[in-house]
């Protein structure tokens, strides 16, 4: 192999590699008995962007892309959620509950700003939410939030040239919601390396996967 080959393989190398990030995972203490009452969660409309980094560092919201990694994440918590036997149920605000869903959609956002350093208490409360989830026939609901922040080709071989190591990275928040209105767990990981883009349904697949692991088990 030539020496001017050598830089390229150790690009495709450094590429092929994607980690992810350890469990931020926080539940109430009660967690595992509350878990046991929901077989049902309404999937609240999931707010995903992802965006493209040219090589010369501009940042674009990709409307596409972000669409098609929704539509991964969706199936991959529909998969692993059955394997918990829970139903996803994914759920479209109408004009009596959308301003409702969007006033939860909120607080649930300041809730995962505020999540305590752990080994601090995990008590956070979206207020009553029993009537929206009658309303949609459910148990529980689920709050999802996605950002993917996809480099160029160019942009990667920039990177490597210059030995910041850029590339692709993926990060999914999830919090649970159940009927009395408190966050009963959260949990939020990332994924970074070669197969990090939320398109991919490998990557979605293996990062919700890692996700949900962190859920609490019922009680039989």
């Amino acid at each position: 192999m030539s020496r001017d080959h050598v830089p390229y393989v150790a690009l495709l190398l450094s590429m092929a590699c994607t980690t992810t990030t350890p469990p931020t995972a926080r539940a109430r203490g009660d967690a595992t008995s509350r878990l046991a009452s929901v077989r049902t969660a309404a999937l609240i409309p999931m707010v995903v962007k992802e965006y493209e980094v040219s090589a010369g560092g501009v940042v674009e919201f990709k409307e596409d892309w972000s669409t098609e990694a929704r539509k991964a994440l969706e199936d991959a918590l529909a998969f692993e959620l059955k394997a918990r036997r829970i139903e996803l149920r994914r759920i479209e605000p109408d004009a009596e509950t959308k301003e409702e869903i969007e006033d939860l959609r909120l607080l649930s956002e300041a809730v995962n700003a505020s999540v305590p350093f752990p080994g601090s208490a995990f008590d956070f409360s979206l207020g009553p939410v029993a009537p929206l989830l009658d309303r949609y026939g459910a148990d529980a609901l689920l709050f999802v939030w996605a950002r993917s922040r996809i480099p160029s080709g160019g942009r990667k071989a920039l990177a490597f040239l210059s030995g910041s190591g850029e590339s692709d990275a993926g990060r999914v928040t999830i919090t649970l919601v159940d009927r009395s209105g408190d966050v009963v767990w959260y949990d939020s990981r990332a994924r970074l390396g070669s197969n990090a883009d939320l398109r991919s349904t490998d990557s979605a697949a293996e990062l919700v996967r890692l996700l949900l692991s962190d859920l609490p088990p019922a009680k039989p």
